[in-house]
C-alpha cells in the first residue's frame, strides 16, 4: 500500500481492509510460526492477504475518483490558506506575515575530516619477503597523515585536480592557510557576539558564501604550480652547479 497510502483511508469505506507495511510484515511473520510451519509439512497453507480488494470489480476507477477528490480538497485548502495569508498581511503588515514569505537559503561550509582507513597486518604479507634486508634500528621513519603542497592540503589539491576549482570548503581552508581569514569567537567591534570567520586585517565578519568572492582571486594568484622566470632559473642553476662542485670536492661549509 506504499504508493496508495493517500487513498487507503477512503478505500476502506468500500468494505475492504488495507494494511500498513508493519501490519503486512506482522501477517507474514505470523505465517512463520512453528505451529503453522508444522502444518506445512503435511499440506500447504493458503493465506489471503488481499483484504477484499480482489472482490471490487472497479478498483482502478474507485482509486482514481478518490485521488481526484483529494486533489480538489488540497487545491481548495491551499487557496483558502493563501487568501487568509493575504488578509493577515493587509491587517498586520508584510513583516508580520511569514507563512508565504520566501526564505533564502545560503550555502554553508560542511567540513568533514574523516580518519583514514587503517589496513590490517595481513596487507603487509606481500612485503614480508623484504624482512632482514634492512637494519630497522638505523632506518628513519616519517609518519603522519597530512600534505602541504602548491595547492594546500590533500583535500584542496584533490578539488583542483578533480574539478578544476575550489568548493566553499576548499576556499575557506585555503584562505585560512594563507592568513586571509581567521576564526573568531567573541565580541565584535560593535559589541555583538559572533562565532565564525573574520577578515584577518579588518576583523570584519565574513560569511561562508562570501569567502570565494573576496579571496579566490588572491588564492589562485598565490597557489598552484607557477612558472619560474629565466633570471630566477639562472640563479637556481648557478647555485645547483656550485653545490655539485662542492659535493664532488667533498668540501661542505656546514661540515
Amino acid at each position: 500500500m506504499g504508493p496508495t497510502n493517500t487513498v487507503a483511508h477512503e478505500l476502506e469505506s468500500y468494505g475492504v481492509r488495507t494494511f500498513s507495511a508493519k501490519e503486512m510484515a506482522f501477517n507474514i511473520l505470523g505465517l512463520m510460526h512453528p505451529l503453522l510451519f508444522s502444518i506445512t509439512q503435511v499440506e500447504p497453507i493458503w493465506a489471503d492477504l488481499n483484504g477484499g480488494m480482489d472482490r471490487l470489480p472497479d478498483l482502478a476507477e474507485i482509486t482514481s475518483r478518490i485521488r481526484l477528490s483529494l486533489n480538489k480538497k488540497s487545491e481548495l485548502r491551499c487557496a483558502i490558506t493563501r487568501d487568509n495569508a493575504a488578509d493577515y498581511k493587509v491587517v498586520n503588515g508584510v513583516e508580520a506575515e511569514r507563512l508565504l514569505q520566501t526564505v533564502n537559503v545560503v550555502p554553508r561550509a560542511n567540513f568533514r575530516f574523516d580518519f583514514p582507513a587503517l589496513e590490517t597486518s595481513q596487507s603487509l604479507n606481500d612485503v614480508s619477503k623484504l624482512r632482514g634486508m634492512l637494519d630497522l634500528e638505523k632506518v628513519i621513519v616519517v609518519t603522519g597523515f597530512a600534505e602541504v603542497g602548491p595547492w594546500g592540503s590533500s583535500r584542496t589539491r584533490w578539488e583542483m585536480e578533480a574539478r578544476g576549482e575550489f568548493t566553499i570548503e576548499g576556499c575557506i581552508e585555503m584562505a585560512w592557510m594563507m592568513g586571509c581569514i581567521k576564526h573568531f569567537d567573541g565580541r565584535l567591534k560593535d559589541g555583538s557576539l559572533y562565532v565564525g570567520w573574520v577578515d584577518s586585517k579588518s576583523g570584519e565578519p565574513v560569511d561562508d558564501k562570501d569567502v570565494r568572492g573576496h579571496y579566490e582571486k588572491e588564492i589562485l594568484g598565490h597557489a598552484g604550480v607557477r612558472l619560474i622566470g629565466m633570471l630566477l632559473l639562472s640563479s637556481i642553476l648557478q647555485l645547483f652547479t656550485r653545490c655539485l662542485s662542492l659535493f664532488r670536492a667533498r668540501k661542505f661549509p656546514w661540515v
